[in-house]
């Protein structure tokens, strides 16, 4: 490989710190996008099941409050992630 000037340049390795840093920020986003999924799919279980219709309002409404209890855990989640990324960044 060379330079502008057609010099030639080495490669480097990565700095290990940035490596480890890297590695922890995919471990974050993988670990959050595999709970946020799970959230999801509950969410639209439950919104398939409202859009069915002929539900008593009490199922109705335990279904509306599974889909907003999972809505929570999603901004829970992503409040973690944010914050564990800032504390280590």
């Amino acid at each position: 490989m060379t330079n502008a000037h057609n010099k030639p340049t080495t490669m480097h390795a990565p700095e290990p710190e940035l490596f480890v840093e890297n590695q922890y920020d995919r471990e974050i986003a993988g670990g959050t996008a595999y709970d946020s999924n799970n959230l999801l799919m509950l969410i639209l279980g439950h919104a398939e099941l409202l859009s069915m219709g002929n539900l008593s309002p009490e199922t109705q409404s335990k279904y509306i409050g599974r889909i907003e209890y999972s809505i929570k855990q999603i901004r829970n989640q992503a409040r973690r992630a944010a914050h564990s990324y800032v504390a280590c960044g």
